[in-house]
């Protein structure tokens, strides 16, 4: 055994076939041999959800467990070698792998070892969270043969889908394992996976809108996905994200996001401006939900199990031992016991199921909760107007859009302050040069520096009090959008605003239940839960011990009366405790399904007056983001045209300065009189009266209006007004892509 073991355990990459063959001399042996008292000496394994902390026992049951939770994980080696092929063949391959460490997993969380203090790797919730994120992966690969074998977009959106609801149960049962830094990390994955999942089902609904002309839906679908992208990227900014900063996950992840972004605001521009020219008909805000496809599920491991072939060396070893369960009543009364516990465990499993799917739901759940039920109501033509200034705001992204945008507006006046200190040192350096040339011969004959050059410089001063004035306008609009409208700018974080609750088109929907009730009856459903599987360890257990001796079974008639003293000795409170726990999960399932299924906001106090008031508050801070929103734009636009005027200055000035070089060398060598000569339009004088020549127009900085009136920048005058462009929080990754997420 120790052999079969050590050869198990030797080559993590191929032992599947060794471990499977360890399991299966280990069976047979417990099977020829009693171990009371458990085995003379300690078998020693490392939980793998805690540290890989040691865990020593001299039960058969653990190492059996063991060596079980290892053949899972054997198979998830095995699945995740092909995970990242675009071979759908091997794609498929690693599916059925998740699917079978998933089937293991499953089998392991029905029957734990009944030792009295399970590790956390061995326990029934640590083993229900391994065994979905087995199918979370397999679910992950499926999505990529989909993707790759072409079939419809309205396909592959369920199947993603698939991928957001398992991911959801996956963090769900992360939570509920306490205590492990694993889950913790598994749980954090799991969340963010979930938003980038939800954000492909939505771009791929979109495109299938897209070919059938559903131009709302089509843009709805976008804008959802812009939403699950931001707030995705937001999360990773979080301070619960600090267990992955840094990972090869995060990277990845965050490319692929920034990716996304950028595809899906190319993409909405695009409809956009084919809704403007074609359909004209407004975005869908609440977009029916796309029907999550699971395509995967456990492998059957029991039958798996049954086909482990025990090392021959074992075999011949162990053979002349005859198994303890042969003899005739022994047997008999065996497989008695193994009907009871199995119909028992079979009852507690099917009837506690439904209220194990409200638990995680409840405990995981993060995914968009379903509209109520409405009836379209009347509101005013400023409430609608309203609504999509707040609409807008939410969703083109807030504060942080502004301040990104304040960064961007800093970065190009940084750079415009470049280009003009350059210039300026260019002149400054031949003016110098000039000098040098003429106190070095004094009858130099050529115009003076400062005389040809004068356009320049008076074209370098101009911009640079412009640039001045503008770089008050910064300060002001930097200081509103940070400090002074800051609070105001909060409330239409996307995370925190339903715009449900405030769209006039929406009655106000039925009352939720509160946080306090869904805790309750969160509560009581993980409690019974426990109980549950309390009582499954205790039958097991029960069951394991359970061996009598062939020689005080009585025979004939008694026989039937000894079994079911023993029966009822054995397993009769057992029953007792479960019967009474079945009458309670319906009720708990009810109660807490009631509290998840209620509308997910609830109704405010003061019906439609006090939506509009809510509405008013908003709209006045969405005003105040689309005001601020055009500033920056302007001052976007102020900057470019300026760096696109100072550019043509630079060229100019290099080829001034060229010219005064070459002449420099010919005086110096020829002592050539060129007095009034012209520099090939280098240089030319400005027009009596008139603006600076050489071709270098002015631009007025923008200058926001409401800016203080003393020490601040003068009324709004700015020639580049107008409307600034949509510009929405980030958003797609072209579906199909080769790269793949990152996975657990």
């Amino acid at each position: 055994l120790a052999t079969a073991k050590a050869s198990a355990l030797a080559a993590p990459g191929s032992a599947l076939g060794e471990a499977e063959s360890y399991y299966a001399s280990l069976k047979m042996v417990k099977e020829r041999i009693a171990f009371d008292e458990g085995l003379p000496f300690q078998l020693v394994w490392f939980d793998s959800l805690m540290n890989n902390q040691p865990v020593a026992a001299t039960s058969t049951e653990l190492e059996l467990s063991s060596v079980l939770f290892d053949v899972a994980v054997l198979h998830q080696s095995r699945a995740f070698a092909f995970a990242s092929s675009s071979v759908v063949d091997e794609l498929r391959n690693a599916a059925k792998s998740y699917q079978a460490a998933a089937g293991f997993f499953s089998l392991l969380s029905k029957s734990p070892p009944s030792i009295p203090e399970v590790p956390v790797d061995l326990r029934a919730d640590a083993l229900s969270m391994l065994q979905v994120a087995m199918l979370a992966d397999a679910q992950m690969v499926f999505l990529r043969v989909v993707e790759l074998s072409k079939m419809q977009e309205g396909v592959i959106a369920k199947v993603a889908m698939g991928c957001v609801e398992l991911m959801e149960k996956t963090a769900g049962w992360a939570r509920a394992v306490k205590g492990s830094r694993v889950s913790e990390v598994l749980g954090v994955k799991a969340r963010l996976l979930r938003g980038y999942y939800a954000a492909l089902a939505n771009s791929y609904q979109a495109m299938a809108c897209e070919k059938s002309h559903n131009m709302a839906e089509q843009l709805g679908r976008i804008a959802a996905a812009q939403t699950e992208v931001y707030n995705t990227r937001k999360m990773m900014e979080s301070p619960g994200m600090d267990s992955i900063k840094g990972s090869s996950f995060a990277t990845d992840l965050a490319e692929k996001l920034a990716k996304m972004s950028d595809e899906y605001k190319r993409r909405k521009n695009l409809a956009e401006k084919e809704n403007d020219s074609i359909y004209l008909v407004v975005p869908m805000t609440d977009a029916p939900p796309i029907e999550a496809r699971v395509s995967v599920k456990p492998a059957d491991a029991k039958a798996a199990v049954a086909e482990f072939k025990a090392d021959e060396k074992v075999q011949a070893a162990f053979s002349i031992f005859v198994p303890r369960e042969i003899t005739g009543a022994t047997r008999e009364y065996a497989t008695l016991v193994e009907e009871l516990v199995d119909g028992e465990v079979s009852k507690l499993t099917r009837a506690s199921k439904p209220l194990e799917s409200a638990v995680q739901a409840a405990a995981g759940k993060e995914a968009q909760q379903q509209p109520p039920s409405s009836t379209p109501s009347k509101p005013s033509a400023a409430d609608q107007q309203a609504f999509q200034d707040v609409l807008r705001a939410v969703q083109t992204g807030g504060l942080p859009h502004l301040k990104n945008k304040v960064s961007e507006v800093g970065a190009m006046a940084k750079e415009t302050h470049t280009l003009l200190t350059s210039i300026h040192e260019a002149l400054a350096k031949e003016e110098a040069e000039d000098a040098r040339l003429r106190q070095m011969n004094p009858s130099v004959g050529r115009p003076v520096s400062r005389q040809v050059a004068a356009v320049y410089q008076q074209t370098v001063e101009r911009i640079r009090g412009e640039l001045g004035r503008a770089e008050q306008s910064d300060r002001f609009v930097s200081n509103t959008v940070s400090v002074d409208a800051a609070p105001m700018l909060e409330t239409l974080d996307s995370a925190a605003v339903d715009l449900r609750s405030v769209d006039p088109n929406i009655t106000d929907p039925v009352p939720a239940a509160s946080p306090q009730q869904n805790m309750a009856g969160l509560q009581e459903g993980i409690m019974l839960l426990k109980e549950r599987d309390a009582i499954v360890l205790d039958l097991q257990k029960t069951k394991s011990d359970d061996f009598p001796d062939a020689k005080e079974i009585p025979s004939g008639a008694a026989q039937k009366e000894y079994f079911d003293k023993r029966l009822n000795k054995n397993y009769g409170d057992l029953q007792l405790k479960s019967t009474a726990l079945l009458g309670k999960f319906a009720p708990a399932e009810r109660t807490l399904s009631g509290a998840l299924n209620a509308a997910p906001v609830a109704a405010p106090a003061g019906g439609r007056a006090a939506k509009t008031e809510r509405l008013q508050k908003l709209s006045e801070a969405s005003r105040k983001f689309i005001e601020l929103d055009g500033f920056l734009s302007q001052g976007m636009e102020f900057y470019s045209r300026e760096q696109d005027v100072l550019k043509t200055l630079q060229k100019d000035v290099d080829g001034f300065v060229q010219a005064r070089t070459m002449e420099a060398a010919q005086l110096g060598i020829a002592g050539m009189d060129v007095q009034g000569q012209q520099y090939g339009g280098y240089g030319a004088p400005p027009p009596p009266g008139g603006q600076p020549g050489g071709g270098y127009p002015a631009y007025p900085p923008y200058n926001p209006g409401g800016a203080p009136p003393q020490g601040g920048p003068p009324p709004y005058n700015s020639q580049y007004g107008g409307q600034p462009p949509s510009q929405q929080p980030g958003y797609g990754y072209p579906p199909g892509g080769g790269n793949q997420p990152p996975r657990y």
